[in-house]
């Protein structure tokens, strides 16, 4: 059968010669798109690697010149550090590693904490405590937007605490939450089949609800551990009785309500906090930033945690924009 320029043979068109191939050399705007990115990103990796080992080689993160250590607890304190749920998590044992560092180093005179967190992990939170408790500088803490639940804990370990009058404060109490998903199992006929080695072992299991005995239980530990918490504080900043009643509820107060109770000290930013400490250790103040050692794996696991995620993030707007485009469909 002769083919034809533009002749038709049953469904398919078969191309003239030299046209063979000539559909499929064309490249989708997509394909071009992906292409790119992804060499982009090789490229930032390979940047990311070389950073890495230059500052692996140069050991550890050097302490620069000054006289006052910033160490700074923003975000979830949690036992490691990461992302939760798209929140930025502190990793209790990098501040640890941070108060450290500077109690050890002779030039350093005192400790600025910069808080901007919402609590955390009871127990990390004690970690950062106990390590502050320990270290022999003059420790001020500095209140941003919030220092409340476990941050609060942490601030309330410092010699003194600054916050605006709109910063947030208190909050001292424990919770403890979770889904429970028997009703919708029961709807769609999904039974839970119980097998325990001890009655207890499922408390707070989200198949089944928790009996009068269980939630008893749970709330009798998280009084026990609010009691703990509330004990420290009250230590740290030498409460009273009647404030002690006043922040047992957990509420969070602003900084101004805060200092009624004595849970602030004094109001202001940081040229306020630097004002302190200067009258304290009676020398000029310079500050610099404490960063603690960390592994290859560490540093390389932080230097490319954002970048990943921000590269998922153009490629699913990237891709977004393509599809609505061809569709007709524009996001505004």
């Amino acid at each position: 059968m002769r083919a034809n320029k533009g002749h038709v043979s049953g469904r398919y068109t078969i191309p003239p010669p030299g046209m063979e191939g000539e559909e499929t050399e064309k490249k989708s705007p997509l394909k071009i798109f992906l292409f790119i990115i992804i060499a982009f990103f090789s490229v930032v990796v390979l940047l990311k690697l070389i950073g890495a080992f230059v500052i692996l080689l140069s050991g550890n993160t050097p302490i620069g010149v000054g006289n006052v250590a910033v160490i700074k607890i923003h975000g979830m304190i949690m036992s490691e550090e990461g992302n939760m749920l798209m929140r930025q998590t502190l990793s209790s044992e990098r501040v640890v590693k941070s108060i450290r560092q500077a109690d050890k180093n002779p030039s350093i005179k005192a400790i600025l904490l910069d808080i901007n967190s919402p609590g955390g992990s009871a127990v990390a939170s004690e970690e950062i405590v106990n390590a502050l408790k320990e270290s022999k500088k003059f420790k001020v803490a500095l209140v941003r937007d919030a220092a409340v639940s476990g941050a609060y804990w942490v601030a309330s370990a410092a010699d003194r605490i600054v916050a605006s009058r709109m910063s947030l404060v208190g909050s001292v109490g424990v919770i403890a939450s979770y889904l429970e998903f028997s009703g919708l199992m029961s709807k769609y006929g999904v039974n839970y089949e119980r097998l325990v080695a001890g009655k207890y072992k499922d408390m707070g299991s989200p198949y089944r609800k928790l009996t009068k005995t269980e939630e008893g239980i749970l709330k009798n530990q998280l009084l026990s551990l609010q009691r703990i918490f509330l004990d420290d504080v009250k230590k740290n900043r030498n409460l009273k009785e009647w404030q002690v009643n006043n922040i047992s509820t957990a509420a969070f107060f602003t900084g101004e309500q805060g200092k009624k109770l004595g849970l602030v000290d004094s109001f202001g930013g940081r040229e306020e906090a630097v004002k302190i400490i200067k009258n304290k250790i009676n020398e000029s103040v310079t500050t610099v930033d404490i960063n603690p050692k960390e592994s290859f794996m560490e540093m390389l696991s932080r230097m490319m945690g954002r970048d990943i995620y921000s590269l998922g993030e153009g490629i699913g707007t990237g891709i977004s924009s393509f599809f609505m485009g061809r569709t007709g469909i524009m996001a505004r």
